[in-house]
This record gives structure tokens, sequence and C-alpha cells, in this order.
């Protein structure tokens, strides 16, 4: 399959920006669960969850928000395949823990709409390098 090398362009530069969202995205609320400026993160904790681990709420909290971190470094460089599957996944287990809450369905909603957001951005990736490394454009 051959594309115009405007085509390919258009596709990397929308690439660009998911990765630069994305990122973003990630490092932020990783960051902010250490500072709780944005929300108190522990609330959204399903006592579920609470049940597999021995860590405090706040501990929790502080380990989201250290993979979030590395799944936002992950996207912005050469890992970005990995990383987007990695928030993907990671997306849908905070779906699948507010859930388990029987509250805040509208957090719910938009953890589920991110993580499509994010595996689109994998699959992305992925279109991207192989039409580059098919020298197709």
């Amino acid at each position: 399959m051959n594309i115009s090398t405007a085509t390919y362009q258009k596709l990397n530069h929308t690439l660009q920006i998911l990765r630069g969202s994305y990122s973003l995205f990630f490092l932020l609320i990783g960051l902010d669960k250490f500072v709780n400026w944005m929300a108190h993160w522990q609330t959204y904790i399903s006592p579920l969850a609470l049940q597999h681990v021995t860590f405090t709420p706040a501990i929790l909290a502080v380990i989201a928000g250290i993979l979030e971190i590395g799944i936002a470094v992950l996207i912005i460089t050469q890992w970005a395949r990995t990383g987007a599957y990695c928030g993907f996944a990671w997306l849908l287990l905070l779906t699948a823990n507010v859930l388990a809450l029987h509250a805040y369905l509208h957090i719910a909603l938009f953890f589920a709409i991110a993580a499509i957001g994010a595996f689109t951005l994998g699959r992305l990736v992925t279109i991207t390098e192989r039409i580059a490394n098919e020298d197709v454009v």
C-alpha cells in the first residue's frame, strides 16, 4: 500500500499530538497522586482493591502515581507503543476499580474513554512504524 508523503505527514502529526497529550495526561495524574491537587485520589480506591494489597490507600495512590509517571515516560520515548498499551491496560483497571465503588460513574466513563484513546495511540504507533519501515511513503 502506498500513501502520499502528505498523508503520512498528517498521520505522523496526529500521532505526535496523541503522544504529547497522553504523556502529559499520565504525567499530571501521576504527579497529582503525591499532592491531591486535582482530586483526592484515595476516594476512588474501591474496598475490593484494598482487600488485595497490604498498603494504606495513601501508599497505593503513590504507587499508582509512580506507575503513571512511568507510562508517561514510555509514551514520549521510543517505547511509545508499550507505554500506550500499558496505559490502556491501566485505564481499564482504573475503570473496573471505580465501577466496583458503585459510584462516580462519570469518572469510570472518563477512564474508559481515555483507555480507548490509549489503545488508539498504540495502534497508530504500530501503523506509522510499519509504514516508515516499509518505505511505502
